[in-house]
């Protein structure tokens, strides 16, 4: 059986829109950079 956590991103081999999504939840990018990273992976 697959399961999924629903808002848990994966994106990236090493998960960078995970880790860049949790700096903008404590404030420590802008929305700028969480974007170019989303469209980036």
């Amino acid at each position: 059986m697959k399961t999924s956590v629903i808002g848990f991103p994966r994106i990236g081999t090493l998960r960078e829109l995970k880790f860049t999504l949790e700096k903008y939840f404590r404030k420590e990018i802008d929305v700028k950079e969480l974007l170019q990273t989303a469209q980036t992976k």
